[in-house]
């Protein structure tokens, strides 16, 4: 936000402050009134879904559209804190790389038994 004046940059950047308070500080509130919220885990199985109406389906896959739009906006960030082009490219790159390990790391069978341990 300081080095930059351009309002939507600074938006994004707020909206990534803004989701860090709120994943953080009342992850516990949160997780009171919306079960599986904060926890990805446990709101898609491997499985699947499992929901009784169309209120508990978009329950459970409202963690991975906030998690994928936090995504988004940190790899905004990420490019425009950058001056250097070929630093963009090459900390977007790391980070994707970061994601990609990730990914990765769920074709392992045993990704269900090691659940948090693998972060």
């Amino acid at each position: 936000m300081i080095k930059h004046k351009n309002k939507i940059l600074r938006v994004i950047s707020g909206i990534l402050l803004i989701y860090s308070i709120f994943l953080g500080v009342f992850a516990y509130a949160i997780s009171k009134m919306l079960p599986g919220f904060p926890n990805v885990v446990t709101s898609v199985t491997k499985y699947g879904t499992i929901t009784k109406d169309n209120f508990h389906l978009i329950q459970s896959y409202m963690p991975i559209v906030l998690l994928a739009s936090i995504g988004i906006y940190f790899l905004v960030s990420l490019y425009f804190y950058f001056e250097d082009k070929n630093k963009r490219i090459l900390a977007i790159f790391i980070a994707l790389l970061g994601l990609a390990s990730r990914i990765v790391m769920g074709f392992s069978s045993t990704i269900w038994a090691s659940m948090d341990r693998t972060f």
